[in-house]
């Protein structure tokens, strides 16, 4: 499959127009979320955290702790009886995967790093359903070779993953956990999944920062991330940690590894053939520098 193909059956896939979906909104008009229409069933169940109209949907709340605690509500009561609910919502084959993580909510194209703006915070597994968009980081992990030219580490994922088990990905990834700011989260992902020191992760440079969103056959996943270099050229090499990643390969970038796309996590491959061309490589790609930007069309 050709880069292009790949990426627009993944990360750039298109499902709904926007006469499918509807916004999710807080009681004061703040669109936070876009849903298909076959949601609705889902948050017409819990009365009372969502207010379903005809011309809207609004979550319960006036203000952050509110909200936080009407999604508390909703999520603890969905992980109780999730099969039951999703069978009586016709929602049979939806697939949730619970987190326990808190990511923080904002306002549809506001930015993260301002923590002020959040609306309120829901169990990470439930940003996709409910079309919120969620944030990580994503570090390109390099070193020098004694000739000067780049080699990138790769991570190949744990088989114990729940998504994308074995493939391919960036060294250093995460979510972006509600309470941490941006530089303290790649820290902590940077340390957990590939022992690399806070010293060396300081070290790193931001490079952009990047929205997409793909559809599936129940929800639009919106994701933004916040992307990263590190050289580790003067510092010791990662190695796994925490269970994430089974092993890292260290590759040139015309490594034959990266015109496999199959073999890799969709995100962590369009991180990783950026850096090769911010590098100088030539990547032959209409999707990628489209995909890669701080704009995000939900439909187009």
């Amino acid at each position: 499959m050709s880069l292009d193909n790949f990426l627009r059956s993944g990360l750039a896939k298109r499902i709904f127009t926007e006469s499918e979906v509807t916004y999710l909104s807080t009681t004061d008009g703040t669109r936070f979320g876009v849903i298909p229409f076959k949601i609705i069933p889902l948050l017409e169940y819990f009365a009372d955290v969502f207010i379903v109209k005809e011309d809207s949907i609004q979550i319960v709340g006036t203000d952050f702790t509110e909200r936080s605690a009407a999604a508390l509500a909703f999520s603890s009561r969905l992980i109780e009886n999730f099969d039951d609910i999703a069978k009586s919502c016709n929602l049979e084959n939806l697939k949730i995967g619970w987190r326990n993580e808190k990511f923080g909510v904002y306002p549809i194209g506001s930015d993260p790093r301002s923590p002020e703006k959040a609306l309120f915070t829901i169990e990470r597994a439930l940003c996709k359903v409910l079309g919120i968009e969620s944030y990580g980081v994503h570090c390109n992990v390099f070193k020098n070779d004694h000739e000067g030219a780049k080699k990138l580490w790769i991570g190949h994922r744990s088989m114990d993953k729940t998504t994308f088990p074995g493939k391919l990905d960036t060294a250093v990834s995460g979510g972006m956990i509600y309470g941490l700011t941006v530089q303290e989260n790649l820290e902590k992902e940077a340390e957990e999944e590939a022992d690399v020191s806070p010293l060396a992760s300081n070290t790193s440079k931001f490079i952009k920062f990047a929205r997409y969103c793909w559809h599936t056959d129940f929800y639009i996943k919106r994701e933004a991330i916040f992307i990263f270099d590190l050289d580790l050229s003067r510092f010791a090499d990662p190695r796994p940690n925490d269970g994430e990643q089974s092993c890292f390969e260290l590759c040139h970038l015309d490594d034959e590894i990266f015109n496999k796309p199959e073999k890799w996590k969709p995100n962590s491959l369009a991180v990783s053939l950026d850096f090769a061309k911010r590098s100088g490589f030539i990547v032959e790609s209409e999707v990628l520098e489209q995909l890669l930007s701080d704009k995000c069309n939900l439909f187009g």
